[in-house]
């Protein structure tokens, strides 16, 4: 066998234990990987009426529950599947909106957002957008309020008009002041 011949059996066994290496790795991420059902609350309308109202997801998470409660904003943020659609589901958060940062404080949740999410929409639809993010974050039995920070900084109204005031933990019965109709769901 000439030296090339080596070099090329050499290149095409390095891939192969690469690719067994990546696989191999893949199936172990997915063994640590929980399922797990979830809602998240999306928005309709009714009689000119908003209704915020829980729809089942199943997600994906790895071991904390900060992990599971960003995905469950994720899938908050993408909004209802075609099906949701067009059964009258809307969202009232902006697709750009990202995730930034995700803590918990004794029974607090601090959600730290991108810019996005108070972009757009009237006082109704801030009210249905917060509202979407708190009973999504209060779902979980150890969360009772949420936090909001935009790009790391706490703020004190949300959207640049001034429209909601959040400058302390929101609860859910923090939302039985706005102008919406909130369906609740039990607990995960």
């Amino acid at each position: 066998m000439g030296k090339k011949e080596k070099i090329v059996i050499y290149i095409l066994f390095s891939i192969f234990i690469v690719l067994v290496i990546i696989l191999g790795l893949w199936k172990i991420s997915e063994k640590f990987a929980e399922k797990t059902n979830i809602y998240i609350f999306l928005t309709r309308q009714e009689n000119n009426k908003i209704i915020v109202e829980p729809v089942k997801r199943k997600i994906i998470y790895y071991g904390r529950i900060e992990n599971k409660i960003e995905n469950a904003m994720n899938e908050l943020i993408k909004g209802p599947t075609e099906e949701e659609k067009e059964s009258g589901f809307f969202t009232c958060l902006n697709r750009n909106t990202k995730i930034l940062y995700v803590n918990i404080e004794g029974d607090t949740l601090n959600l730290d957002f991108s810019k996005e999410v108070e972009e757009g929409g009237g006082t109704s639809l801030m009210e249905a957008r917060i509202a979407q993010i708190v009973c999504t974050g209060t779902q979980f039995p150890e969360i009772k309020k949420v936090r909001f920070l935009i790009e790391g900084k706490p703020i004190k109204y949300f959207s640049g008009e001034g429209i909601t005031i959040v400058e302390k933990p929101i609860g859910r019965d923090d939302l039985k002041e706005f102008d919406i109709e909130i369906i609740e769901e039990g607990n995960i």
